[in-house]
């Protein structure tokens, strides 16, 4: 619809006069859209479905990456969480240290390390928060962290 990064920073900021928890899950799905469709490591079709359902019917997606043995892998450490090829997708074995908006969240792009034929190697699954087996544990809610300062 025309819309850049500016405008995205604007409405964000009055996002944040209400409620900043919102504003910044509702940054954290745009940062990893952007991500994704900026290093374009999705198959084209597969990204294009995961856009289409964030517009219609309106999802909420982060990434979640995470762990307690490494912290962030974006120092290019290699998840613990494994990914298995089953029949029809992959079962995925691991434990994440935090994701933002968690309860809100649609599906969890999960870093999860695979073979592959040249070895190990990372990659990204798009995993729905309704997957059987997926559990989230509230170690975040009585913080303080997220909540809006207010002046007295």
């Amino acid at each position: 619809m025309g819309a850049g990064v500016w405008d995205m920073c604007r409405a964000l900021l009055a996002l944040s006069e209400g409620d900043a928890s919102v504003a910044l899950g509702i940054a954290m799905h745009v940062h990893a859209m952007g991500s994704a469709a900026q290093q374009r490591n999705w198959r084209p079709e597969a990204f294009a479905v995961l856009c289409a359902e964030c517009v219609n019917p309106g999802i909420f997606v982060n990434s979640v990456h995470s762990e307690p043995e490494m912290g962030s892998p974006s120092r290019g450490g290699m998840p613990a969480t494994r990914a298995t090829p089953v029949d029809g997708g992959f079962v995925i074995n691991g434990q994440k240290r935090w994701a933002t908006f968690a309860p809100a969240l649609d599906y969890f792009l999960v870093s999860a390390a695979m073979e592959t034929p040249e070895g190990l190697a990372a990659a990204v699954f798009a995993v729905p928060a309704s997957t059987s087996g997926l559990t989230l544990i509230d170690r975040w809610s009585d913080g303080l962290s997220l909540r809006q300062q207010r002046q007295f």
